[in-house]
C-alpha cells in the first residue's frame, strides 16, 4: 500500500498522541482510496482511548465516538470516509505489537477492510517516529506501507 500524507498532517497526529501521555492516544485517519493501491490521508481526528486499566500500553477507540465520526463523514458527501486509525507506544517502538496485530486481524474478520495503521513511539525527552502499517492479503501479519510524505 501506498500512502499520501502531508508531513504537517504527521506532526498533528504526533502532537495530538503527545496531550495523551503517559497513556496511548488513539484516532482516526481520514482520506480517499486514489487506487487499488494508494490511500490518501487528508486529516485525522484524535479519539478518546477508552481504555481506563490499562491506558499506559492498550487503547481503545471510544466507540460512541467513533460512530459520530462515522456519521459526520458520511453527512459532509465529500467521499472522505476512514482509511485507517492511529495510535502511540509511549516511550516504546513504533511498530506494530502482538496486541495491535489481533485488534487489527480482528478488525478485518468483522469488516472485510484493510486499514491503513499509523503507529508513533513517542519518547519522554521529546523525539517521536511514526510508521504506517496495513495487513497482508491473509490478515495475520503487518507489512510496511509506503509512504509518500508531501
Amino acid at each position: 500500500m501506498r500512502v499520501l500524507i502531508t508531513t504537517s498532517l504527521c506532526e498533528q497526529i504526533i502532537s495530538s498522541l503527545k496531550t495523551a501521555l503517559p497513556d496511548e492516544g488513539c484516532g482516526v485517519l481520514i482520506g480517499r482510496q486514489v487506487d487499488d493501491e494508494t490511500v490518501e490521508v487528508t486529516t485525522s481526528e484524535a479519539l478518546p482511548n477508552a481504555e481506563t486499566l490499562r491506558g499506559e500500553d492498550h487503547f481503545v477507540i471510544e466507540p460512541h465516538a467513533y460512530a459520530e465520526l462515522e456519521r459526520r463523514l458520511a453527512d459532509n458527501g465529500n467521499g472522505e470516509r476512514a482509511v485507517g486509525f492511529f495510535h502511540s507506544h509511549p516511550n516504546g517502538i513504533a511498530r506494530p505489537s502482538r496486541v495491535d496485530l489481533e485488534a487489527a486481524s480482528g478488525l478485518f474478520e468483522v469488516t472485510r477492510t484493510f486499514y491503513l495503521y499509523a503507529i508513533a513511539a513517542i519518547n519522554a525527552d521529546g523525539r517521536s517516529e511514526m510508521t504506517f502499517w496495513t495487513l497482508n492479503p491473509a490478515a495475520d501479519e503487518f507489512v510496511a506501507a509506503d509512504v509518500i510524505r508531501r
